[in-house]
């Protein structure tokens, strides 16, 4: 049972996936704060991102290790920062080890296999749901289309996810969702002279650059990452930062031209066919709904149905649990808003 802590959704989303396909349990926290509010003994290990809002990678280890519980937790920082001295501060932070990003899958788990005793083994009934195949099963995923483009490695970063076509076509889609606005966002913060959000949001796009397997692209986001940093601390010329930035421009620009076609194509709705306890779910969330709408207490325990129901991926989701802590406080109204954006989330 793993405690993700990590701010930005796409990577959320690639160690996540990772971790259950390797029949992990898995929960999120968005910073270090939240992380230590939700950390307790059912964890087998914390894979930490240093650079978060909030509260950082090393503040959150250092105040774990002051808690006698989690004096042996073992804490695997995973950052895209590759400079000199920063494996140094992780583990003066007391963490015990550290892992890269862009993520390299049999890295990840090589290391974790050092640190990581398990502590709370899968119960009978997982184990037969998990049992292996006589023969490794192969993604069903060879037909999943996948853009035709120079300016991004394909190969290279489905390397990286060891091959898995699905889930480097959702991606590309989350990588241009989210990357889109990058220049209004940056320049923004940079009118603002707010350093650490410049400093942030090129870190962001250096790691999940990296990942896609966009190295050019990613190499010019940490040389604006730094030129960021030294600006905050040195404070060297404004003009600098903006030659590095017209740089990446230049780079990111073509990228998100080829990429909007292909996603504007794959986001379009599709009529989607649900199983037996999909169906029934979706029965529940409508009673659920209702219920809510109508005040009606009984919501309190339509909720627990669902959450047995549902998968783990689901169960840690930020909305399942804002939402079931909503209806537990009688918030209804509040409620009934989460779980349209649950729904929406979830695509039903």
């Amino acid at each position: 049972r793993i405690l993700l802590v990590e701010d930005n959704e796409f990577n959320q989303e690639v160690a996540r996936d990772l971790l259950e396909n390797a029949h992990m349990d898995v929960d999120i926290a968005a910073n270090g704060k939240e992380a230590l509010s939700m950390l307790d003994e059912r964890y087998d290990c914390v894979l930490m991102d240093i650079q978060m809002p909030v509260m950082d990678g090393y503040e959150a280890t250092r105040a774990l290790r002051q808690n006698k519980r989690f004096k042996n937790m073992p804490i695997i920082a995973m950052t895209a920062n590759a400079m000199v001295g920063d494996q140094e501060k992780c583990l003066a932070a007391g963490m015990n080890a550290y892992i890269s990003k862009p993520i390299k899958v049999m890295e990840m788990f090589s290391t974790m296999a050092q640190w990581v005793t398990v502590t709370h083994p899968p119960s009978d009934s997982m184990k037969q749901t998990h049992q292996p195949s006589p023969e490794p099963e192969l993604p069903p995923d060879t037909a999943v289309s996948l853009p035709d483009i120079t300016s991004i490695d394909i190969s290279s970063g489905l390397a990286r996810l060891e091959g898995d076509r699905h889930h480097y076509r959702n991606l590309l889609i989350l990588f241009y969702n989210n990357q889109k606005h990058f220049t209004a966002k940056f320049r923004a913060a940079l009118t603002s002279q707010d350093h650490q959000t410049t400093v942030l949001e090129a870190h962001t796009l250096k790691s999940v650059a990296g990942t896609m397997g966009l190295d050019a692209l990613a190499e010019s986001a940490k040389e604006l990452e730094l030129a960021c940093t030294q600006w905050r601390e040195q404070g060297i010329a404004y003009e600098t930062i903006e030659t590095k930035l017209e740089h990446l421009e230049s780079i990111l620009g073509p990228v998100m031209e080829e990429l909007k076609p292909f996603v504007v194509k794959e986001s379009k709705p599709t009529e989607k066919a649900f199983t037996k306890d999909e169906k029934e779910l979706i029965s529940d969330y409508q009673q659920l709904a209702q219920l809510l709408a109508n005040g009606n207490t009984d919501a309190r325990k339509v909720i627990d149905t669902i959450n047995q129901k549902a998968t783990s991926k689901i169960q840690s989701l930020p909305e399942m649990k804002t939402l079931i802590n909503q209806i537990y406080n009688y918030d209804f109204e509040s409620a009934s808003i989460t779980l349209n954006t649950l729904l929406e989330h979830i695509d039903i």
